[in-house]
């Protein structure tokens, strides 16, 4: 039961990756136009990162928000059968494992996001120069 519920989120949460488009309400484009929206915008590089250092960058960044997802997910998980474990050890250890391997998953995501920020960005900085 518990793992036909979480197939039905992965997939759902997948299928709204794949199908959903930006939704932009009508009539709103004209008033982002003009006034200090449009400075701001200009001041940074919204919508311009689409180098290839740009695009590898918001994929690495997408992937990791996924895995991201999934710690949260496993740590429900593990959180869901120590609550119902109702003395059973086996289960409580088995509970114990999972978030602590959530855990040390997220650390390591983490870990990775910085090192790619911090080598992508003087990637790109020595690569302009």
């Amino acid at each position: 039961m518990l793992k036909k519920l979480l197939l039905s989120i992965i997939i759902l949460f997948f299928s709204n990756l794949i199908f959903i488009n930006n939704i932009n309400a009508q009539g709103l484009k004209n008033g982002f136009d003009s006034g200090p929206l449009e400075k701001i915008t200009a001041e940074s590089n919204i919508n311009k990162n689409t180098t290839l250092d740009g695009m590898i960058a918001k994929i690495i960044q997408l992937f990791l928000s996924f895995l991201g997802v999934i710690f949260l997910v496993l740590t429900i998980y593990g959180g869901y059968l120590w609550m119902t474990a109702r003395g059973n050890e086996s289960q409580v250890e088995t509970a114990k494992k999972i978030i602590t391997s959530s855990v040390i998953g997220l650390i390591i995501i983490i870990g990775a996001y910085v090192i790619t920020t911090f080598v992508l960005n003087n990637l790109i900085k020595d690569y302009i120069k």
